[in-house]
């Protein structure tokens, strides 16, 4: 044992006159010469306005309804029927004691038109089958009611055209329609030449009214 302790002692003397201390602190790291990195300037970016989106045009099938109303131009043949149904006149070569007496045998009509947009293409075509229920003769006391179905297309611009059979009491006829679509909006306001060619002879009417949309499917 105190050959151990005079060994420790003598290996402490020994680095002491070395000049090695026995509990030496650690070096300390010195600063680098680097230079600081330059901060990024920070960029601020602007919110995006928000995209326009464009309200979709409805391409689906659509049923519409509403009035029409307007004057119909009756044939001689067509004023015949009517003298045997109702025992008036409607032309200035009646007897002295026919119903009516007109020089011009015109009626006025009034009803209400059904219609089916079966298609729209994206450029605007658009296929249209139509049920219109009139009845004339309301101003002279009559009674003439007609239903005509009507198939055709309408274009871009509004124009249309259309062609179907029609029922009267003068019986069944043929029916040419050309017309004018203007939408205001979800109206729809139609102008329209009709053309009946029957057994009685050709009879015209001008038609008018508006229609909106009922429901879709």
């Amino acid at each position: 044992m105190t050959r151990l302790l005079t060994l420790t002692l003598l290996l402490a003397a020994t680095a002491s006159a070395q000049g090695v201390p026995l509990d030496p602190d650690p070096p300390s790291r010195t600063e680098t010469d680097e230079p600081a990195p330059t901060p990024r300037p920070v960029v601020v970016s602007q919110p995006s306005p928000a995209p326009v989106v464009a309200k979709a045009r409805i391409v689906g099938p659509r049923r519409l309804g509403g009035p029409r109303t307007g004057v119909t131009i009756l044939s001689a043949g067509t004023v015949d029927r009517i003298n045997e149904q109702f025992g008036g006149c409607l032309r200035d070569d009646c007897p002295d004691d026919a119903l009516i007496d007109n020089t011009l045998p015109i009626v006025t009509q009034f009803g209400w038109q059904f219609e089916n947009r079966i298609f729209q293409s994206s450029e605007g075509l658009t296929g249209v089958t139509e049920w219109v229920v009139l009845v004339g003769g309301a101003e002279r006391g009559l009674f003439l009611p007609s239903l005509t179905f009507l198939a055709g297309l309408r274009m871009p611009s509004g124009l249309e055209v259309g062609v179907g059979p029609n029922l009267s009491l003068g019986g069944a006829a043929y029916a040419a329609a050309i017309g004018f679509n203007n939408e205001v909006g979800e109206i729809n306001i139609p102008f329209n030449l009709a053309v009946v060619f029957g057994d009685g002879g050709p009879r015209a009417s001008v038609l008018v009214g508006f229609n909106v949309s009922g429901r879709r499917w």
